[in-house]
């Protein structure tokens, strides 16, 4: 067969994906090696997912819900699961069309079939020859069937696949490679503008953290806004509508919520400003019909993401996320509480906002000083002459001044900027506007707390903004935009422009916005302010050291001096490289010397593309270096001797409260999984947390936490728990049959709860109380041997109608334990002379959420008692009480994510077919767009 003419089409493709390995593999070269990233937050999903997947490992089963944080917790946003959704869907298909043949060969099938429709779409670029010359149509046909059973093949048997995190930065540049592409780039420019996206200094950072959904969700991004453009621009209306499904299905997929919603913003201003330009060109049937295309694919990968959708909706009512029945909390007078109808509390939300003058950090890297480290940690040739024991003080200190966390600053990258600036100059293109719109709200949102006057109104009012903390992360959305114009402004000066005095005044001009202000700080960099963090913290600092005022003066002057050094550091090498940047485009422009041969576009396209290399990348290398990888390890967390002398408990249903953590902070155990991986831990760590947990460890659990930890070593645990029981000092740890407290990690450390309420038991009376408040209040000091507490006030009536007829008579001889445990289910046998009220030391999850109680066979309802458990009503005589976790949302969401999954499928497949039949009608060729990008 000749593949000639096809690989010749697809040569550069495939040299630029190389490009992309090769670049993505040299900034994390360690994993190359069998090395792996310490990720922090991959290390607590370690811990909060081992249940749940011990149990799969052993069942095959996957629950839904964990007892290993938090009393319990529904694993929805701890791994998401829908078998049915749109990466499910090779499940799916081979389910419906294969029926029985073995499920290597179902994936198979499913991925020969993906190929045939990006063999479809190499078709679209050319359809008048492929159509014509049926050869080539079957050659296509033939290299689709190969490369299916290549990339089924190697998925299957794990021969073909990229290491975490490597695949991330990959997937950035091919993501935004398919956006420049949409624009109709030059391949090679195209390239050039996912490397910037790629290593942009935020998108490595965040693999550091170990935020990998936050990461996909910020790759598969780039990929609905190419498919967007390509719908309005093509003209193809069903093809890009059903290729905008398929691209917002796996960017969905992604379930980063927070990432999904600022993208849409995006998607938003786009189609608003594509909206008004097609109506002042009088093409409102163009746009209409796209914007109609778009939408129906969004509507059929919400559908595949339905399953997440209504979990998640579902969970963030009963999260930290959703509306507190508390009043006491609202504290009159702050402003961060005046809105207390649902979502954050907006001082929480904007903890982390970036700083106003600390924008300047998207072109000059250390303009705050870099990340909260050691100054000498990076940049020990500072200040040099001051005198010794002066220096290695100040080498000690934070080399971070701003107003953000420090974890790293922003940094688009200093040329990218510049052709940012060039951009909004050279292009006449309607498209600046909706890029420079996106650009400055993602500033301006991120400020957060910063800008007050313009987020507090976004904040009560933008729908669904409040969802959300750290706003800093809107930053990202000029992270997204400035690249875009930068490349087209690029593009517009590689493809040729008339140079004459206006022209190189706006190039003037680009260069002196940028480098001369790189310039100006390097010269006068007390503009950037003082060099010492807000509200004098580092003075504070000193002076509780009980630092003479001279000496504080002496070490905070030369901590200005260093942070000075480091920013000017910085704005000199920005300077230069715009400068340079500068000087390819002014040299191409005018011919001058190799630039003017025929290989001059292709020359500058390399040096511009080294330069950007050389600067972002070189900026990502000091946050993410060979110092953040380590050797693999065969599991994610060691156990200690403390851990195995718990786990020979053959209970398999107790909690640890693990003080070990860190001895001076009793609010550790409320933050880490560790735990979690060994223990049903009464802490964990999660960012949305069951609300009312949170709310009981706000009240009780942090005191009683630090109880122990002030007196676990000040008295043998047989005088000690005695003591903290007869005062009533841990009693909610107690009802959450805390069994054991790790007080350190060897076997002396352990101290056993014998106070512990275990899995269930049957009190004596009950307290009924009118409102949350008083329900939290009611467990001050109560004993949840004996009392359980209602709240059968009018927000729940439900509880109130549950309970009505019920007179609690002790009976001695009554008993309830459990006899079998999982994960999602809960076994019981209860005998009792007369009718008892039992307690269950589970977390309680609203009855219509999918914890169901059976008696008998026979479903039941239960109630919520001390404020977070389970309880209910057992009749007299033997009885089986079963919990099973079956939520109907999940159900539901799966019924639909199947429908619209298969819908999807047939209208990529139908929308190929058809755009290749009717291209084969026409005898010219395909009409370009009426729009060419300036």
């Amino acid at each position: 067969m000749d593949f000639a003419s096809l690989g010749k089409k697809l040569l550069p493709h495939l040299l630029i994906m190389a490009i992309f390995l090769a670049v993505s593999s040299m900034v994390l070269s360690p994993v190359l090696s069998g090395k792996v990233m310490k990720q922090h937050d991959i290390n607590m999903f370690s811990g909060s997912f081992q249940e749940v997947d011990a149990y799969y490992q052993k069942t095959g089963e996957r629950s839904l819900w964990t007892n290993s944080m938090f009393g319990g917790m529904p694993t929805y946003q701890i791994a998401p699961y829908s078998p049915n959704n749109m990466l499910g869907t090779a499940w799916l298909f081979s389910y419906l069309v294969s029926g029985s043949i073995p499920k290597p060969i179902n994936v198979l099938l499913f991925y020969i079939t993906i190929c045939l429709l990006i063999a479809a779409g190499v078709v679209l670029t050319n359809p008048t020859n492929y159509v014509k010359d049926k050869r080539k149509a079957m050659n296509m046909i033939i290299l689709a069937v190969v490369v299916g059973v290549v990339v089924c093949l190697g998925i299957i048997y794990g021969q073909i696949s990229l290491p975490r995190p490597l695949n991330v930065p990959f997937l950035y540049c091919i993501s935004f490679y398919f956006l420049m592409l949409a624009f109709g780039i030059n391949p090679w420019l195209a390239m050039l503008g996912g490397l910037a996206y790629a290593f942009s200094s935020f998108n490595v950072v965040i693999l550091e953290a170990g935020h990998m959904l936050q990461a996909y969700a910020l790759a598969t991004g780039p990929m609905v806004l190419a498919a967007a453009i390509f719908t309005i621009r093509s003209k193809k209306y069903i093809f890009g509508g059903s290729l905008f499904a398929l691209a917002m299905a796996l960017h969905l997929r992604c379930n980063h919520p927070q990432m999904t919603y600022y993208f849409m913003l995006i998607l938003a201003i786009y189609l608003l400003v594509e909206f008004i330009f097609y109506i002042k060109e009088n093409q409102i049937p163009t746009i209409v019909k796209s914007i109609v295309a778009i939408g129906i694919g969004a509507m059929l990968a919400f559908g595949t993401y339905m399953t997440s959708f209504l979990t998640t909706n579902e969970y963030a009512k009963q999260s930290t996320r959703g509306q507190s029945e508390l009043t006491a909390k609202t504290q009159s007078g702050d402003r961060g509480n005046e809105r207390n109808a649902s979502g954050l509390n907006m001082d929480y939300a904007f903890g982390y906002s970036y700083g106003v003058g600390e924008t300047f950090t998207l072109m000059i890297p250390d303009f705050r000083g870099g990340k909260a480290a050691a100054v000498g940690n990076e940049h020990r040739d500072v200040i040099k002459g001051t005198e010794t024991d002066l220096r290695q003080q100040v080498l000690s200190m934070d080399e971070y001044w701003g107003e953000d966390s420090g974890g790293g600053p922003y940094y688009f990258g200093a040329i990218i900027c510049f052709l940012f600036v060039l951009g909004m100059i050279f292009l006449k293109s309607h498209y600046r506007w909706w890029i420079l719109a996106v650009t400055v709200l993602g500033m301006m949102l991120s400020w957060g707390k910063n800008f007050m006057d313009f987020n507090e109104f976004v904040f009560n009012h933008v729908p669904y903004y409040d969802k959300f903390r750290s706003v800093n992360f809107t930053l990202f959305m000029s992270a997204v935009a400035v690249p875009i114009l930068a490349i087209l402004a690029l593009n517009k000066v590689l493809e040729g422009i008339e140079w004459n005095k206006q022209t190189k005044r706006r190039l003037i001009i680009a260069f002196a916005c940028t480098g001369g202000l790189c310039l100006i700080f390097f010269i006068i960099p007390s503009l950037a302010g003082d060099f010492l963090k807000p509200n004098d913290i580092e003075r504070s600092e000193l002076a509780q050291q009980k630092a003479p005022q001279q000496t504080i003066d002496l070490i905070l002057g030369a901590l200005q001096e260093a942070r000075q050094e480091i920013l000017q550091a910085d704005a000199i090498r920005s300077f230069i490289l715009i400068l340079l940047a500068g000087a390819i485009i002014w040299f191409y422009s005018m011919k001058w010397q190799f630039f003017g041969g025929k290989s001059g576009k292709q020359i500058a396209i390399v040096s511009i593309t080294v330069l950007i290399l050389f600067d972002q990348v070189g900026v990502v290398k000091r946050y993410v270096s060979d110092k953040n990888f380590e050797a693999k390890k065969t599991v994610s967390f060691e156990p200690t001797e403390a851990d195995n002398y718990i786990m020979r408990d053959p209970d398999p249903d107790y909690r640890v409260l693990n003080l070990s953590l860190d001895p001076n902070s009793p609010m550790a155990p409320f933050n880490d999984a560790s735990t979690s991986y060994f223990h049903k831990s009464i802490g964990g760590y999660h960012g949305a947390k069951i609300r009312r947990f949170q709310e009981l460890a706000e009240k009780y659990l942090y005191n009683e936490s630090g109880i122990l930890l002030q007196n676990a070593g000040k008295m043998p645990p047989l005088q000690l728990m005695p003591a903290l029981q007869a005062s009533r000092k841990i009693s909610i740890l107690d009802m959450m049959n805390c069994k054991y407290i790790m007080a350190s990690t060897d076997t002396s450390g352990v101290i056993r709860n014998p106070y512990a309420l275990g899995h269930v038991w049957f009190v004596k009376g009950i307290k009924v109380v009118q409102s949350a408040d008083d329900e939290i209040a009611a467990l001050d000091g109560f004993n949840p041997a004996d009392t359980a507490v209602i709240d059968e006030g009018p927000k729940h009536p439900e509880f109130k109608t549950y309970m009505e007829g019920f007179t609690p008579r002790p009976d001695p001889t009554a008993s309830i334990k459990l006899d079998e445990y999982k994960p999602n289910y809960l076994k019981y046998s209860s005998h009792a002379t007369t009718e008892q009220f039992a307690v269950f030391s589970e977390a309680y999850y609203d009855n219509s959420l999918g914890w169901d109680v059976f008696v008998d066979g026979q479903k039941q309802a239960h109630v919520r008692a001390n404020y977070i458990l389970r309880g209910m009503r057992v009749p007299a005589g033997n009885h089986t009480i079963e919990f099973k976790f079956e939520p109907q949302s999940f159900a539901k969401g799966e019924r639909i994510a199947m429908i619209t999954s298969l819908l999807m499928l047939i209208g990529l497949v139908g929308s190929a077919g058809w755009e290749i039949w009717r291209s084969g009608k026409k005898e010219d060729e395909v009409e370009k767009p009426e729009e060419e990008v300036e």
